[in-house]
């Protein structure tokens, strides 16, 4: 008997450093006063390539990410952070930070969910925050006015701006010269003022509303020692001006709304932190909403309430609205600084002998800056007026861009003006950037709480302290924008991805490959491009999907299933997880299956992103459509266990432990007798061997540690040959597997076939990829070395040759053949594929694609492949067709032009055999059921899932489960190698009914759907 040689391998495993992303965070709902539709201006994105939507959610996981770092323990003066820029349209986080990073720091970017770059920084934070005191100390004796102190995110070091000129900078300079911390000084600096100023009556019980005098805003309602309370600036209680409020332009006129209950907070060097509480009087109750549409002194139906739903803490980069009284809803504003020091002009009450409010100039400390951003959708220069000072700062919306959303974000409230004064009305001044305290120091310095709603239920009150911020979300679409950008994240935890071939799989989150362009379709509907291959996914050919929302308990998120026609929807698999670490070691599948809205697997969140860390680019040239597969029902997890341990059972026989080999035919006529002996048929297939590796890896009944010392028995026959170039031999006796004389394999069969070689090689590969152990690479590299060297060929098609047969059973005599099988390159490309993903190596890539080109040229009109070639190379060969490379053409490349040979094998190998029905070897016989060959095509229908491949893959399945059951010579565990004895192969070999390790390993394989030819 002459065993075949030579079969395909599994997916395309990447160990890519992870790609960090953001998840989408929704509020449901548009939560208005009854009757008031929401109005508000459409605002372009200040980002190419990213919606508002993309850019907010990415902002909200950034703001995650820098929270903690920044409160993260184990900081000193050697190891903290300096600075961080949360620009979401730069697509990545940047943290400064000085030092060795600390272990909770790692800990806090390895588990980021948004881009994090890390660079050094000269300073902490702590350090400079410090050393802007000292600038403030120096700067009076120095006989310098100050405007403000900036940190630099960078911990580069201060820039102070000072009023006056280029005499009044060089004071400063000479002055912080030896502070050990370096000091940018820059003249001609603008004075900030607090901005307030007449304005119009209001409803004070919201935030956004104005109050006299002098005229101000309030920001959001909150709890301080348990009482109700409303937050806006400290500078907005001048002493002349008593600490009552009134809701009009005028004091004294109406009702008194509030009255100051906090002191004013004071830290180094008398800095003000610019953040004031009131209580509420009799006849006022405070509301967690916030004025929106325009201006609260314009009247209109477009002046409404909106529900503050949460809070967060300000970063730099992240993009915000002004909500102030004057101003109205401002957004396109962008947080650009931290200023641990400001300064501004404040009024105190009565007037100078020109008419001019007194003013003194206050020093203000823990502030942000931000300005605004002009695009031609919102020309707009101004971030705020004089009025809006104490109101709210809210973060921008992505729903109807430009705004800040039907529900509220709370992120600071406004304290100052930034840059010059214009005219922008005859009433009032303007200013293109604000100063705002961030809404955790506001918190934390008053020991005060802000009063929310919860986003599905306006009755429940949350308070949060400034420790609770980051839990909350910065506002969302609700469901109403799709993003641009996508990664689809299962509930399971799969994310699918997209081979550059047309193939699908799933893996963890962020891995290369899983990012998609949501392109809306002109016949309705969406299809997914794959932005780093260009191949589109479709449900079906030409189909798109409809994205539906599922109900999801969390609102801050949204869930969708995607759906395709007859009530089909994208279902992604999970592949094998690590248990100590969660990650997918294995890569699961990404199917077509029976719509459940209830199941993991089909519930996704569409998190938006950019492209990673560089700046955007367009997606890649369309490279065609790519169809995702038919799920196909798997076999029965005890069947499949069954499987599994008939192959524990069989290596377990002659090598319990340590280095050895399983039998590869028991029983039936392998069975002990006169033929072979007391222990019946010897052999150890390299073949067979390598595919119960193979299957061994997957997800199911997996064993690694089988696997591994299978594989290390592969190895030591490598290493161990009397022929020492990296050639493994076509078969190897189980007993003993060692001959203990010498210490050399016990080899059966000395012939060194390609297809064998490429198998072990393909087993070594998926070791590597699995363990990291280096001999399974430098192995397999011996392997592919191997076989360029002694088969590559370049007659005809070139492609590779069928290796060296022994002829005189001791390997004295080892003949070249030049015939070329279409199988053995099939094993040859998918191989070399293999080593080219794990190296890295472009000329592995080459060598795979001339194997295939072989391949493809073995392809008749009709779709079947011939066998190969005759001994001159060129020849075609069609004596025989065989099963094998019919569908492993498929498997190795899925190549959708090969899906015609997976038919024309259905179709003209059908094969049946009393109760069981399949495929057989090749046309020379068809009486019998060749089972391995049953499960190629079954892992075919898998891989495929094609219209009707599921029902056709049923009738397969049920036949080997029932073969696993019930044929002649079986145990129950394994599968036998045909349905009856004497399958004739047409090329002189015979196939028996007795139990097959290689038919059981590739029933394993085929019966979860894996993929033997890909990592």
């Amino acid at each position: 008997m002459r065993h075949r040689t030579g079969r395909p391998a599994g997916r395309r495993g990447r160990w890519w450093a992870p790609v960090l992303f953001v998840t989408a965070a929704a509020v449901v709902g548009v939560l208005a006063e009854p009757g008031i539709t929401p109005v508000a201006d459409s605002y372009g994105s200040p980002a190419a390539f990213m919606s508002w939507d993309q850019l907010l959610h990415l902002q909200g996981r950034m703001n995650e990410t820098a929270f903690a770092l920044q409160n993260s323990p184990g900081q000193s003066a050697d190891q903290a952070v300096a600075g961080v820029v949360a620009a979401p349209e730069a697509k990545h986080l940047t943290v400064y930070w000085h030092g060795e990073l600390t272990p909770a720091a790692k800990a806090i970017i390895a588990q980021s969910r948004a881009p994090v770059v890390v660079k050094a920084a000269d300073h902490t934070a702590a350090e400079l925050s410090e050393a802007s005191s000292r600038v403030v100390e120096l700067a009076g004796p120095a006989d310098v006015q100050l405007v403000n102190v900036a940190r630099a995110q960078d911990g580069g070091g201060l820039t102070a701006s000072v009023v006056g000129g280029e005499a009044e900078a060089a004071r400063l300079r000479e002055a912080v010269a030896s502070m050990g911390v370096p000091v940018a000084v820059t003249p001609g600096g603008e004075p900030s003022v607090v901005l307030a100023d007449p304005g119009r009556n209001n409803d004070p019980t919201a935030g956004g509303a104005q109050m006299a005098s002098p005229i101000c805003s309030t920001a959001f309602a909150a709890k301080v020692g348990g009482q109700a309370a409303m937050l806006t600036a400290d500078h907005c209680f001048p002493v002349t001006y008593g600490d009552k409020r009134w809701p009009s332009a005028t004091p004294g006129e109406g009702p008194v709304f509030g009255a100051r209950s906090t002191p004013q907070v004071k830290l180094k060097n008398n800095a003000v932190v610019d953040v004031a509480a009131m209580s509420q009087m009799p006849g006022f109750t405070f509301e967690p909403r916030i004025w929106t549409g325009p201006a609260a002194h314009l009247p209109g139906p477009a002046q409404q309430k909106a529900w503050v739903t949460g809070a967060v803490v300000p970063q730099k980069g992240n993009w915000i609205c002004n909500m102030g009284s004057r101003s109205g809803e401002t957004c396109n504003l962008q947080i650009t600084d931290r200023t641990e020091d400001y300064f501004a002009d404040v009024e105190i009450g009565g007037h100078n002998p020109d008419g001019s409010p007194l003013t003194e100039l206050r020093h203000f400390a823990l502030g942000w800056q931000a300005k605004k951003r002009v695009t031609n959708a919102d020309p707009n220069p101004f971030a705020g007026r004089r009025g809006d000072s104490g109101g709210p700062v809210v973060t921008a919306w992505s729903g109807v861009p430009g705004s800040a959303g039907p529900t509220m974000t709370a992120a600071g409230i406004v304290s100052a003006s930034v840059g010059k004064a214009f005219r922008c009305d005859p009433s009032t001044y303007c200013f293109k950037g604000i100063q705002f305290v961030g809404i955790d120091d506001a918190l934390r310095s008053l020991g005060a709480s802000i009063t929310v709603t919860a986003s599905s239920n306006t009755a429940v009150r949350i308070d949060m302290r400034a420790e609770d911020l980051p839990v909350a979300a910065p506002g969302g679409s609700g469901g109403v924008e799709r993003p641009d950008r996508v990664v689809l994240i299962a509930q399971n935890g799969a994310s699918p991805s997209g081979d550059s071939d047309g193939g699908f799989h799933t893996t963890d989150p962020g891995r290369q490959g899983t990012v998609w362009d949501l392109t809306p379709e002109l016949q309705g509907g969406y299809s997914l491009l794959n932005i780093t291959t260009g191949r589109r996914m479709r449900p079906e050919v030409g189909g798109t999907f409809q994205i539906a929302n599922l109900p999801n308990p969390d609102p801050n998120t949204d869930i969708v299933q995607l759906r395709g026609r007859d009530n089909r929807c994208l279902k992604a698999i999970d592949g094998f997880r690590w248990w100590m670490s969660n990650q997918m070691l294995v890569s699961g599948q990404l199917k077509m299956g029976p719509c459940d809205p209830s199941s993991p697997e089909q519930r996704f969140e569409m998190a938006p992103v950019g492209t990673g860390l560089t700046d955007p680019v367009p997606a890649p040239a369309e490279t065609g459509d790519a169809v995702v597969p038919e799920y196909v029902d798997p076999a029965p997890d005890a069947s499949l266990a069954s499987a599994a341990g008939f192959l524990a059972k069989a290596h377990d026989r002659y090598a319990p432990q340590g280095l050895g080999v399983p039998q590869s035919y028991t029983g039936g006529h392998f069975a002990p007798g006169p033929e072979f002996g007391t222990t019946g048929y010897q052999a150890s297939f390299t073949y067979d061997n390598a595919v119960i590796i193979a299957a061994l890896l997957q997800q199911k009944n997996r064993d690694v540690a089988r696997a591994t010392r299978l594989g290390d028995s592969l190895l030591y026959a490598q290493a161990h040959d009397s022929v020492p170039d990296g050639r493994i031999r076509a078969s190897y006796e189980p007993d003993p597997f060692i001959t203990p004389a010498t210490g050399a394999p016990y080899v059966g069969g000395f012939s060194v076939y390609t297809g064998n070689m490429a198998w072990a090689g393909m087993a070594f590969a998926r070791l590597y990829s699995v363990t990291h152990e280096q001999r399974f690479l430098d192995g397999a590299q011996k392997v592919a070395n191997w076989i360029q060297t002694n088969t590559a060929d370049t007659r005809g098609l070139g492609g590779y040759t069928g290796g060296y047969v022994d002829t005189t059973g001791t390997g004295a005599d080892m003949v070249r053949k030049d015939w070329k099988a279409t199988e053995h390159n099939i094993d040859v490309g998918a191989f070399f594929a293999m080593l080219a993903d794990l190296t890295g190596d472009q000329t592995w890539r080459d060598r795979s694609n001339n194997a295939f080109a072989f391949v493809r040229g073995m392809q008749a009109d009709d779709g079947r492949l011939w066998t190969g070639t005759g001994t001159d190379g060129v020849t075609q060969n069609r004596d025989s067709v065989p099963e094998d490379v019919q569908t492993w053409s498929y498997l190795a490349t899925l190549d959708p032009a090969f899906s015609r040979s997976v038919d024309w094998a259905a179709e003209n190998l059908a094969a049946s055999d009393g109760p069981y029905r399949g495929v057989s070897f090749a046309r020379a016989d068809t009486s019998k059921v060749w089972f391995e060959g049953t499960a190629h095509l079954l892992a075919a229908y898998h891989a495929r899932g094609a219209a009707g491949d599921a029902a056709k893959a049923a009738v397969l399945q049920k036949s080997l489960t029932d073969a696993q059951a019930g044929a002649p010579n079986g145990d129950g565990l394994g599968i036998v190698a045909a349905s009856s004895d004497g399958l004739k192969t047409g090329e002189g070999d015979t196939y028996y009914a007795s139990l097959h390790t290689g038919a059981t390993a590739w029933y394993l394989l085929a019966g979860q759907g894996a993929n033997p030819f890909r990592l």
